[in-house]
């Protein structure tokens, strides 16, 4: 219940009630609540004799609506019946804590409670220190491999001789000694050492030096 007072002019002014004026009402109901219970529960006994007899009723006649016109408009009445239902005891609720059916019950918002910042770490994803993780391997490069410079042509004893054939070559050298095969026969196998000309060079100089 609201309290009454009486302003300068004589006139009734209606005060908002606190919420601990609404908690000693709602507790005050439920108390009377609960001592009638014996009460309600032989009334809800006999009334749910009567409910359950209309719905076996209702349930028949609804079958037989839905045999003769369909579905739909049994639906849409059991719709209507049960938003009806639901604002009844809305209504009754509302009714039964403010007493006088006013609901001028004013909620007010908790005021939110400031969380401090959260602190962030310094180190981040980039900057994770490397702990048990073997260190990266530097594979050391590897050392030239030192290739052997052909010997000028012009030292050789047979001239054009990387365009000579091996018939040629076979030709001329019957005028040349064992040195000059030899410096032919290492100039082959430093170069394109081929085999059947390095054969022929041994066969000779092993011929010369007969």
């Amino acid at each position: 219940m609201s309290a009454c007072v009486r302003d300068d002019k004589g006139a009734e002014q209606t005060m908002p009630r606190s919420p601990r004026q609404v908690r000693r009402e709602v507790q005050e109901a439920v108390t009377e609540t609960v001592r009638d219970l014996p009460i309600h529960a032989v009334r809800l006994a006999m009334f749910g004799v009567g409910r359950a007899l209309l719905l076996s009723d209702r349930v028949t006649k609804d079958v037989k609506q839905i045999r003769e016109s369909g579905v739909r408009p049994v639906l849409g009445r059991w719709k209507d019946d049960a938003e009806e239902i639901a604002g009844a005891l809305v209504h009754r609720v509302v009714d039964r804590i403010n007493g006088n059916g006013e609901a001028d019950v004013t909620w007010e918002p908790e005021t939110p409670v400031a969380r401090p910042p959260r602190k962030v770490s310094p180190l981040s994803a980039d900057s994770e220190p490397a702990v048990g993780k073997p260190a990266p391997v530097i594979e050391p490069e590897p050392a030239p491999v030192a290739v052997a410079e052909p010997a000028p042509v012009a030292e050789l004893p047979v001239p054009n001789y990387d365009s000579s054939t091996l018939a040629s070559i076979r030709a001329r050298l019957r005028a040349l000694d064992v040195a000059q095969v030899q410096t032919l026969r290492d100039y082959e196998q430093a170069n394109a050492a081929r085999a059947d000309f390095v054969r022929m060079f041994d066969n000779r100089i092993a011929k010369l030096q007969a």
